[in-house]
């Protein structure tokens, strides 16, 4: 374990660039799982973020993977 160490603190002098990079990325990593895991919308097929136009596209594609496509409208906005 000592060995461990003692290579993981040489490698860090060694690239101390390329190691802050990689903390940086897995950190990122972990801060948009935890973000993910706390969302609302984590078990929805759309984001809530596109929840205006998405549930209409959702629907639509449902209807054309069961066969049944029903009128060629797109989403209305006023």
């Amino acid at each position: 374990m000592r060995r461990f160490f003692v290579s993981a603190r040489a490698l860090w002098q060694r690239h101390p660039v390329a190691l802050g990079i990689a903390v940086t990325f897995t950190l990122s990593l972990l801060l948009r799982w935890l973000y993910l895991q706390s969302a609302p919308d984590r078990a929805w097929p759309f984001s809530i973020f596109f929840y205006g136009d998405a549930r209409f596209f959702h629907a639509y594609a449902l209807e054309h993977v069961r066969g049944t496509e029903g009128p060629a409208t797109l989403p209305y906005h006023p």
